[in-house]
């Protein structure tokens, strides 16, 4: 078989990462079926295997991607020298705004699905943990 280009690949796997995200926030992380994610990406379920190995990585992929978008957020956000304070406050508005925003909701209802999957499996927490830890270091140098 052929191998397909990195982007055409990069790309595929983008969109199996979003129509999981779509079917997590719809029916929950245990609920969503690797077929229900295959539907709403418009691939067969044996091709999302090509991307990632199982359901566990989806979530972990989409926790991160999660955990991602906080941190560029907080690097627009909050400028150097920002006090604890201002970076507490400040992050407390975001949160705000992410459940007032119904585009940003489904973040925070992916965010929530995800700490509960991790709450439940202790590989999948292992494979999230290591990014978390990074944003709470990335955090922790916007405030010093």
């Amino acid at each position: 078989m052929a191998k397909l280009p990195d982007r055409y690949m990069e790309e595929r796997r983008q969109e199996i990462l979003d129509a999981a995200r779509r079917v997590f926030v719809e029916k929950g992380y245990d609920n969503a079926t690797m077929n229900d994610i295959a539907a709403a990406a418009d691939v067969s379920a044996g091709s999302i295997y090509r991307y990632f190995e199982n359901k566990r990585d989806l979530i972990a992929a989409a926790s991160n991607a999660c955990i991602e978008d906080d941190l560029r957020i907080w690097s627009t956000e909050l400028p150097e020298g920002t006090t604890p304070g201002e970076a507490f406050l400040a992050l407390g508005e975001q949160t705000r705004r992410d459940f007032a925003d119904p585009g940003r909701l489904d973040e925070c209802v992916l965010r929530l699905e995800s700490y509960l999957a991790c709450s439940r499996d202790p590989e999948l927490r292992d494979q999230v943990l290591p990014m978390m830890e990074e944003s709470v270091q990335q955090l922790a140098g916007f405030v010093r």
